[in-house]
């Protein structure tokens, strides 16, 4: 991350402004996100949007991927790269980002960055997506898909 810098209007609740310079994969993954969340919550959403409401999700259930996991999508999707992301957050959000990259980095036993940290927590969210769709492909609803949703989960993830 570089040119971080907070700014406070009038009445306003701080935001801090993060420019990222991720990867082509990274940024795929964020366009993706997007599309998703938009769509699951039918209004326009912002990266940032997405950020902070899986990130307050995360760190509330305190649940995410198994190391196996998180090691396996870092070494696929690399974080940093050429493409230019900006993003805007509540203080708030920041100071979730930073809590949550921490129990990430205790999770693998290796210091990750809040990109890393972003990173995994949005392909968490285009896996549950994707898990949410193979249970009704496989014609699983209501009650039924919870309990298949749930099995998915136990398989992939801490608690």
């Amino acid at each position: 991350a570089r040119d971080v810098s907070t700014m406070t209007a009038p009445g306003q609740v701080p935001q801090t402004h993060i420019d990222i310079d991720a990867s082509e994969a990274f940024f795929r993954l964020t366009t993706e996100s997007i599309r998703q969340f938009s769509n699951e919550h039918q209004l326009y959403a912002s990266i940032s949007d997405v950020i902070a409401a899986r990130t307050a999700l995360a760190l509330e259930h305190s649940r995410y991927l198994d190391a196996r996991m998180i090691s396996a999508h870092l070494a696929a999707v690399e974080s940093h790269g050429p493409v230019t992301i900006q993003l805007t957050f509540e203080e708030a959000s920041v100071e979730m980002i930073d809590e949550m990259r921490e129990e990430l980095s205790q999770i693998i036993s290796r210091a990750l960055s809040n990109v890393d940290a972003i990173s995994i927590l949005l392909f968490d969210y285009i896996a549950e997506q994707e898990s949410a769709r193979l249970a009704t492909r496989l014609g699983f609803y209501g009650d039924d898909a919870k309990i298949f949703l749930g099995c998915i989960n136990k398989a992939f993830r801490t608690v």
